[in-house]
């Protein structure tokens, strides 16, 4: 009796199964098929703008990765955006200019200082807005503006002892060879040094020798600045970041100075397409990207608004570093070259040393 209870079960279970399989095919799938999906749209096969953009990083973020913010907020958009399709997509410069060279172009750019002359002869012209009018200039060839600044950082002198930090001019009486250190192939830091002091000349040899090496990296500063190979680090918001975790965790002490002026950490984004459709597209998103709760959350990478806007207003942690920044009012232009970097260094290396 069992056992043709257990027959009667699958005969049962077979039958189900292949009326399941004839049905789902004919009535199931289109029904799914024309159902909204999980994004809050439904699927448009015609008339779709589908967008590559392109983030090529010079220079260390803040707390997290500035590319993962791009496509979080691509994500966004295209929710608002019903059939628009952001595709980001991570390179290198090299891998950047490898793809050039065989014609293979993004359709919009987010790029660090060193790398905008590569993209400069496919750009389109931009409209601006809430930018910042200090920083905007950075982003103008020949009075057309090619380029945005989306998001950016700033220099801090940080110090593990009783270094003045707050009278720069009072270094001049400074000789210790292991006094200041710095890195970053594509930035100039010193120059947020030139920015915060008088014309007097400082003794070149409080430089760490390893800081005058285009290879010193921003991350090798800061591990010689932690062994005290040195006694003040001129670092970025990534330095800064990474002495805070240490500081809450107890391991250690620092003192910091903000830096106004200058900054040359700009990410800054531009358009490549001459498609009409993406390019219009495209600028929106730019827009978005600027826009007010999107700027907000560059808290959560750790980097400062090119904007008015003030988004580490209950941050004590941030918010001086930011009301600092709000002063700067000297960026580098986007588009100098790698050469035009490397002249402008030892320019102001020799205005800053004998």
């Amino acid at each position: 009796m069992l056992k043709f209870k257990k027959l009667k079960f699958k005969k049962f279970i077979s039958v189900f199964i292949i009326i399941f399989l004839l049905v789902v095919p004919i009535v199931v799938i289109p029904l799914l098929k024309n159902l909204p999906n999980p994004l809050g749209y439904v699927e448009r096969p015609d008339g779709s703008v589908f967008i590559e953009l392109w983030n090529v990083d010079t220079f260390e973020g803040g707390s997290a990765n500035r590319g993962a913010f791009l496509e979080n907020t691509a994500i966004e958009f295209e929710k608002e955006n019903r059939g628009i399709y952001i595709l980001v997509k991570n390179l290198t410069e090299q891998q950047a200019k490898l793809q050039l060279e065989n014609n293979i172009k993004p359709d919009i750019v987010s790029f660090g200082l060193g790398v905008g002359d590569l993209f400069l002869p496919y750009l389109t012209e931009l409209s601006v807005s809430k930018i910042k009018t200090d920083l905007i200039q950075g982003g103008k060839i020949d009075g057309k503006q090619m380029a945005i600044p989306w998001c950016m950082g700033g220099y801090v002198l940080c110090s593990q002892g009783d270094s003045d930090l707050n009278n720069i001019n009072a270094w001049i009486t400074e000789t210790d060879t292991n006094f200041l250190g710095y890195g970053g192939a594509y930035i100039n830091p010193l120059s947020s040094i030139a920015h915060n002091k008088s014309d007097v000349k400082l003794n070149r040899n409080i430089v760490y020798s390893n800081s005058l090496q285009d290879s010193y990296t921003q991350y090798d500063a800061y591990q010689d600045f932690l062994d005290k190979k040195f006694e003040v680090l001129l670092g970025t918001q990534r330095d800064y970041f990474r002495l805070q975790n240490r500081i809450n965790a107890g391991v250690m002490n620092c003192n910091f100075r903000f830096l106004s002026g200058y900054s040359d950490l700009l990410q800054w984004i531009s358009v490549i397409s001459n498609e009409g459709a993406v390019v219009s597209m495209a600028q929106t998103f730019i827009e978005y990207l600027l826009s007010v709760n999107v700027q907000k959350k560059l808290i959560s990478i750790g980097m400062f608004s090119v904007t008015d806007e003030l988004i580490y207003i209950n941050d004590k942690t941030y918010s001086q570093f930011e009301q600092t920044l709000k002063n700067v009012d000297y960026v580098q232009n986007a588009f100098l070259s790698k050469i035009e970097l490397q002249s402008s260094k030892q320019d102001i290396f020799n205005k800053l040393f004998n």
